[in-house]
């Protein structure tokens, strides 16, 4: 038997929500020095304005979600 399914109602995350926990789980992983700007214009507004969310784009179509992270990397390479 097959029951039919109820929906209570909708969840809606904000893409900002995402970026912020992208964000906060990419800074402290092993390595990551910091976020980056995707490209110089972002670079330059990231002079005028304190984005928490600089390095983090997040793409969505409705199916599925990418997020894209531009980041700083601490390499240590023993001589």
């Amino acid at each position: 038997m097959d029951e039919p399914v109820k929906t209570l109602g909708n969840i809606y995350i904000s893409h900002q929500a995402i970026a912020t926990i992208a964000n906060q789980s990419a800074l402290e992983s092993y390595g990551v020095v910091g976020l980056a700007a995707k490209n110089v214009v972002e670079g330059l507004a990231q002079v005028l304005v304190k984005d928490p969310n600089l390095g983090v784009v997040v793409h969505f179509d409705g199916q599925s979600m990418a997020i894209d992270l531009f980041y700083y990397l601490r390499v240590w390479h023993p001589d």
